[in-house]
């Protein structure tokens, strides 16, 4: 979920709360895409959120349709005909505001699917806070553009790179995007001579242990590895996994998905068998 909060020296404009009903074409602008709602959601009809930085406001034709905050987390939607493409808008306001879109690191492992062809990922950075921009066609030729900002209070605006972290390891993970819609945060990995282990959650409380499996499992079989038949249940999915490394020795782990009320916890556990 994409949260906000402000760049220090950042100039914001005052918003207040409303009481109106949000429209159809408001509420998919702000939720299509993986970004939920809480009971302590505050929402914003015709205004940004309270602390949206001036420098993020585009001039008229764009209007503000609304937003939300969720604690630190903040959205707003800014809408104008199609014709006049308020993405491209938006994305140059941002840019000229001091945000730039960081390089990307090859991706291994579980990764948020930020990344993109050009070879940088698809959000922007300015200090700590990224930046990420979403459109959603509306009715009448309209477009809805979600400007979402995320203070990064525990790790870096740009992901860790995980190649120190699986160095050690012969055997190297595909990339492994999440499911349409999600975002996989809070990943981690290490490695030794004859282990490897990557985790990520992911944040949705919707998609079933074993759709998430599936997912998962696609992509390592499409990398080669061999998934035996899984096993289900309301408490976890798992999946036995076999893989060769560049030295053509056999590992051998499992697939685990273990859901919570808020989340979905992936993760990869293997081993190299021994050669003496």
């Amino acid at each position: 979920m994409l949260g906000i909060a402000l760049a220090i020296g950042s100039r914001a404009l005052p918003a207040q709360t409303t009481s109106q009903s949000l429209s159809p074409e408001l509420v998919t602008a702000l939720f299509n895409g993986g970004i939920y709602a809480s009971p302590s959601s505050r929402y914003f009809v015709g205004v940004v959120p309270e602390g949206w930085p001036a420098e993020l406001v585009p001039a008229p034709p764009i209007t503000v349709a609304g937003g939300v905050r969720n604690g630190d987390s903040r959205y707003a939607v800014f809408v104008d005909s199609a014709a006049r493409h308020p993405l491209d808008t938006l994305r140059r306001q941002l840019e000229a505001a001091g945000w730039t879109r960081p390089p990307n690191d090859p991706p291994q492992g579980f990764t948020g699917g930020f990344q993109d062809d050009d070879g940088r990922y698809r959000f922007w950075c300015r200090d700590s806070v990224r930046a990420m921009l979403a459109s959603t066609r509306g009715v009448g030729g309209l477009t809805y553009v979600r400007v979402g900002l995320e203070t990064m209070r525990r790790d870096p605006c740009v992901p860790k790179t995980r190649a120190g972290a699986m160095g050690l390891a012969a055997l190297k993970l595909p990339p492994l995007v999440p499911p349409d819609g999600m975002r996989s945060i809070g990943s981690g990995s290490g490695s030794g001579e004859r282990s490897l282990m990557a985790t990520t959650r992911l944040t949705d409380s919707t998609m079933s242990a074993a759709a998430v499996l599936v997912h998962y499992s696609a992509q390592l079989t499409k990398a080669g590895w061999t998934a035996y038949p899984p096993v289900s249940t309301t408490a976890f999915a798992s999946q036995a996994l076999e893989a060769r490394d560049k030295d053509g020795m056999p590992w051998y782990g499992m697939l685990l998905v273990i859901p919570s009320a808020a989340a979905r916890e992936v993760s990869i556990m293997m081993s190299r068998t021994s050669t003496r």
